[in-house]
């Protein structure tokens, strides 16, 4: 097993410190949670543990993009709901091109663009190792 090449994400910190780290995790009741960020636009990916689906705040990273018809949304650390506008499969430089990305979620009011561990390795035959300060994404398949 080897690190798939040209994956470009940080490790999220599970904390809930509101204006320091975002959180994303899908309940039953069909909600992302996470905690706003003050520091403007982040472009960089955050691998996080807690959230079950991609979400990123470019719409130019979403192609195939449609109209979110579904009745999910997110749910910001005040309480107050944020509409998840687009759905479609990711296409980021920063990400690698060997992997599936479908499904994600657009919304431009997200201060940071998070990758959902459990829908990384649901749609692509990878594992997660995860260490102090990083993360290894890698692939299952034979060489």
């Amino acid at each position: 097993m080897v690190p798939l090449p040209f994956l470009s994400i940080h490790l999220m910190v599970r904390q809930f410190h509101p204006n320091q780290v975002n959180q994303a995790m899908f309940t039953a009741s069909n909600q992302v949670f996470f905690a706003p960020s003050d520091s403007g636009l982040d472009q960089s990916w955050y691998a996080d543990s807690g959230a079950s689906s991609h979400v990123t705040n470019d719409p130019n990273q979403i192609i195939n993009r449609s109209t979110y018809a579904g009745t999910k949304s997110l749910i910001v650390g005040d309480g107050s709901l944020l509409p998840i506008t687009h759905v479609g499969t990711l296409n980021s430089p920063a990400l690698s091109s060997k992997l599936n990305f479908h499904n994600s979620f657009y919304d431009p009011q997200i201060a940071k663009n998070l990758l959902g561990i459990s829908q990384l390795t649901h749609d692509n035959p990878v594992y997660v190792e995860f260490y102090a300060d990083s993360c290894l994404v890698k692939d299952l398949r034979p060489k």
